[in-house]
């Protein structure tokens, strides 16, 4: 049955009433959510500034002091004056005295200490490694004869080297049948070079120029390295005395006498002469004499040329021989051998030469 027009409306209401009661009920829980949301960001905070703050606190409490309720960062002071600090440090004071601090005095002739390192010493490597180590660091006294004084060019400011020698051996390049091999060719490579170095500092430059060529001097200085082929290194060196300068004059006069006693006891006589270019055996020559000496010059453009010569006996043409030079590049100088008989000189060169061979003739 139709509805009346009163129940319809009545009807219409009430759905109306109905659905404006479940936007309310919709709004305020959306409302209650919010809040709890912000309850709970609002917890959280706190509970994380909590945390840090905990941990900063034990982090501070590792790196700083508390002193007298006042929190202080940083290393303790010092309540100390310079004067009792200076008394407690210096050189002089309770720590120790200068003896102490300088280097151990080593009491070692050069040769001694040669005769452990040097080329003819009977330690391997591995042995003079270890056994230097006694050695290192130690201040020694020698007297030997300089060979050069040289200068970095590269840095002017920086410690002058004096070359020095101490063997008296007349000639490395003879070939010694009691060596072994290794010992004969660190003889040869030797031949030339220094026995010692010495590095000088800048502040000795004025006793350095009144060295010369040839001076016999007492220096002392810092063992520092070995090297029995390139000469002994010697640190922090010092000149003791300048024995040649104290009898210049009857040293060059007792010179010149020597001069003039050998020339008449005797004068060289050259035996034959050649020039050539690159590798060669010369024709055999015959020396009656004590002793005869090898006079070469070599002549290169490149630095990577090599010279070397060997005197053979005749009548041993397989044999070693004795080492006459062992050079590169350009070079001029002498070599002196004390045997007879007839020789053959063996020339393995890259390089352009000229030899001499002189005979010493003695005198009536």
């Amino acid at each position: 049955m139709p509805l009346s027009e009163e129940d319809r409306q009545r009807t219409e209401q009430e759905e109306r009433f109905r659905s404006e009661a479940g936007v309310e009920a919709d709004g305020e829980t959306k409302s209650k959510n919010l809040k709890n949301l912000w309850i709970c960001c609002v917890l959280i905070g706190v509970i994380l500034i909590s945390v840090l703050h905990l941990i900063n606190s034990l982090s501070d409490s590792r790196i700083s002091k508390t002193h007298s309720g006042t929190r202080q960062a940083g290393p303790e002071r010092l309540d100390m004056s310079y004067e009792p600090l200076d008394a407690l440090f210096r050189v002089k004071g309770s720590i120790g005295s200068l003896s102490e601090l300088q280097p151990e005095r080593l009491d070692m002739s050069y040769e001694q200490l040669d005769a452990l390192f040097g080329v003819l010493g009977s330690l391997t490597d591995l042995q003079k490694k270890a056994e230097f180590l006694k050695y290192q660091g130690r201040r020694i006294t020698w007297t030997g004869t300089v060979v050069s004084v040289d200068s970095n060019v590269h840095d002017p400011y920086g410690d002058i080297s004096v070359q020095v020698r101490h063997k008296k051996e007349k000639n490395r390049f003879l070939h010694q049948d009691n060596l072994t091999n290794k010992q004969n060719v660190d003889r040869i490579m030797s031949e030339g070079n220094p026995d010692v170095i010495l590095s000088f500092e800048r502040k000795h430059i004025d006793r350095l120029l009144t060295l010369n060529e040839g001076a016999v001097i007492t220096y002392s200085g810092i063992l520092t390295s070995y090297d029995p082929i390139e000469g002994h290194s010697i640190d922090d060196a010092e000149i003791v005395e300048n024995i040649t300068s104290q009898s210049r004059e009857p040293s060059t006069q007792r010179s010149s006498e020597s001069m003039a006693t050998k020339s008449r006891e005797g004068q060289w006589r050259v035996v034959v002469r050649w020039q050539g270019n690159g590798t060669k055996k010369t024709e055999p020559f015959t020396i009656q004499g004590t002793h005869w000496r090898v006079l070469y010059t070599t002549a290169e453009d490149w630095e990577a040329g090599y010279f070397i010569v060997r005197a053979i006996k005749t009548d041993d043409p397989d044999g070693f021989g004795e080492i006459v030079a062992v050079v590169g590049g350009n070079a001029q100088d002498t070599t002196f051998i004390y045997s007879r008989g007839e020789f053959f000189l063996d020339i393995t060169s890259s390089v352009r030469w000229g030899i001499s061979v002189e005979e010493f003739i003695e005198g009536p």
